[in-house]
């Protein structure tokens, strides 16, 4: 009984993590110094955050990982046509580093924002609240952290949005363009394709 449930809970964080890698958002926030507030040093934070329109997916991980908040965003005003939102996240270093534990073993496509977000937890010293300031040092390694989680999900971006746009179309018989961002760049002979398909 037990071995089956353990594998349950397997299973749903493989397939929490691969919500996290399709739907997904990891990330360190930074707010800045804000010494009128008393705050002499911006604040970083790790986050991962989802957002969906499927309240159940959205819910899911939550039931079965017991970490982060779950809360709806209605539809604005300004965009009516949008359904409302469900998100969860979770943004304290000590519940971020117990959700990756649970499901980076199953990560695909975040694997380096995985490893970002774990290098910036592990290597956070204990501060010295921002009110009272931060030691430049801290300060340094955590805005190089923030930039370079910054930078995967540019690349991220990019990525989906290359992928989004390759569209293959038949435009001359025997033929096929293959395009990239929606420029053409070469035609192929369909015999071609089919022998790169046959690993020949």
């Amino acid at each position: 009984m037990q071995d089956n449930q353990r594998q349950a809970k397997l299973i749903a964080y493989a397939y929490i993590a691969g919500i996290i890698d399709g739907e997904g958002a990891m990330m360190i926030t930074k707010s800045p110094a804000a010494p009128h507030r008393g705050r002499k040093s911006p604040s970083y934070t790790p986050r991962i955050k989802v957002s969906m329109t499927d309240e159940e997916s959205v819910k899911y991980i939550l039931k079965n990982t017991n970490i982060g908040k779950v809360s709806y965003e209605p539809t604005r005003r300004s965009r009516p046509r949008r359904k409302g939102l469900w998100i969860w996240q979770v943004y304290s270093r000590e519940s971020v580093m117990n959700f990756l534990h649970l499901i980076e073993p199953y990560l695909v496509l975040k694997i380096p924002h995985a490893k970002c977000l774990r290098e910036f937890c592990d290597n956070f010293d204990e501060q010295i609240k921002c009110m009272d300031g931060v030691k430049q040092r801290a300060l340094l390694f955590r805005e190089k952290m923030q930039k370079r989680m910054k930078s995967l999900n540019i690349c991220s971006r990019k990525s989906v949005c290359a992928a989004t746009e390759t569209e293959p179309q038949s435009t001359v018989k025997g033929e096929t363009t293959v395009r990239t961002n929606g420029k053409p760049l070469e035609r192929r002979p369909k015999r071609h394709l089919r022998r790169l398909d046959n690993g020949q």
